[in-house]
């Protein structure tokens, strides 16, 4: 299927009804890397509760100058407010290095793939949560005992501000 580009809430209601298998989140103001898809849905095709989230790169906002991220995981604080965490470097040592999938107990909102069927299983997102900020831990929590990965190998770019 091609992808689809919607708006905010429309997206939510456009999921309801999709005809894929698999459902993409990717913000808006995202770009992608040649060959980002693949590795992003291999997990998933081998265990529909997998959730699977792309390592984004950046993007300087002033100079446009491209430069990797450093591998992280997502995490929270006390606030429960969603922070990138550095990855062991014993999680890095197995036979795949630092390209193999990194276990991960939340994510960023608005950028991973999975499951269309296991997305409305798990109660999509919480519709009452107006606010920017905290439904990806919200979705976070109810996938955290099934597979959440951060995956080095399917990069986003992402333009920041110094």
């Amino acid at each position: 299927h091609a992808p689809l580009a919607v708006d905010g809430g429309l997206g939510i209601k456009f999921c309801r009804r999709h005809w894929g298998d698999v459902l993409v989140f990717l913000d808006s103001h995202c770009e992608v890397n040649e060959m980002w898809l693949q590795p992003l849905l291999a997990p998933i095709k081998q265990d529909r509760k997998t959730v699977v989230c792309p390592v984004i790169d950046i993007i300087n906002a002033d100079t446009l100058i491209y430069s990797s991220s450093p591998i992280v995981r997502g995490g929270f604080n006390w606030g429960l407010h969603f922070k990138w965490d550095p990855v062991p470097a014993s999680m890095l040592n197995g036979p795949e290095g630092p390209t193999a999938a990194i276990k991960s107990p939340t994510m960023a909102g608005g950028l991973f793939a999975m499951n269309r069927n296991y997305f409305n299983d798990l109660g999509q997102y919480d519709s009452g949560m107006d606010v920017w900020g905290g439904e990806n831990l919200e979705l976070s929590f109810r996938v955290m005992l099934f597979e959440l990965y951060e995956l080095p190998l399917s990069i986003r770019n992402k333009p920041t501000q110094n």
